[in-house]
């Protein structure tokens, strides 16, 4: 896990990305869970929080980490 590649240091892109598609158009996966990388469920706390800190409402933090993906493997 390399530090420079953590969410919190990419908080501007995640925001921009979003702002130019929409939170509709957003979904958020992960890699994490290798034995050298941080547990999953930490990476998508993270990103949630930062999302939040950053304006997101709660409704479209869950669209892009639940919902969107949901109805893409449905």
């Amino acid at each position: 896990y390399v530090a420079e590649h953590s969410p919190a240091g990419r908080r501007g892109e995640f925001t921009s990305w979003i702002d130019a598609v929409g939170a509709d158009r957003t979904v958020f996966g992960s890699d994490t869970g290798q034995a050298t990388s941080p547990h999953p469920a930490d990476i998508y706390r993270t990103v949630a929080g930062l999302l939040l800190e950053a304006g997101a409402s709660e409704e479209d933090v869950r669209k892009m980490t639940v919902d969107n993906a949901a109805v893409l493997l449905a």
